[in-house]
């Protein structure tokens, strides 16, 4: 059974002494763009760290707002996830706030596979009796850094983890190029 996560990260540098009025500025802005969804949502304010909380009543999704920064969390990123980060990115559009100028977007997979597969993906100088149990992969282009990791879960375990994690200047461009890369390395390890 597969396990997977996306997550889009926005974060805004901004001065200390404007934290918490952005923060409330930001909590608005997602209620009112779930309000428009009709998503039904619970909000959860930790007093201790002072962060946000927002859930869908099913866990469809959790948003954290932090001083500066939201963080979507989503089981993966299909047509009406799009429409949540849509109407979220209208709605601070609207607000007259700035997007960040980077955004980190990633996604996580747990699939079963093959152990063989991590040791054809790289070329290991001690032979066959080694088998590589994580690769990292780093590739930076004009506007998207990205990394790419692959871990054996467990020494006996058939379980490969991918995580694909991306920093791009534009939101769209970042998640498509993490769907993408995504599809091509469950080909590969499938």
């Amino acid at each position: 059974m597969r396990k997977q996560n996306f997550v889009i990260i926005l974060p805004w540098i901004i001065p200390g002494s404007l934290g918490t009025s952005f923060k409330a500025a930001l909590e608005e802005i997602i209620q009112s763009a779930l309000v428009d969804l009709k998503m039904k949502f619970d909000i959860d304010r930790d007093e201790q760290s002072t962060n946000i909380t927002i859930k869908h009543e099913n866990d469809y999704f959790t948003i954290n707002i932090l001083a500066s920064t939201i963080i979507l969390q989503f089981l993966d990123l299909n047509e009406n996830e799009r429409l949540i980060v849509d109407e979220i990115v209208k709605k601070i559009k609207e607000s007259g706030i700035d997007l960040p100028k980077e955004f980190l977007v990633s996604s996580s997979v747990t699939v079963d596979s093959n152990r063989d597969k991590l040791s054809k993906l790289v070329t290991f100088r001690y032979g066959e009796d080694y088998i590589p149990a994580s690769i990292r992969l780093i590739h930076e282009q004009k506007n998207i850094r990205e990394l790419i990791t692959i871990e054996q879960v467990g020494i006996f375990s058939s379980q490969l983890i991918l995580l694909v994690e991306v920093i791009s200047e534009d939101l769209y461009e970042g998640i498509t190029h993490v769907i993408s890369e995504r599809s091509k390395m469950l080909k590969i390890l499938g």
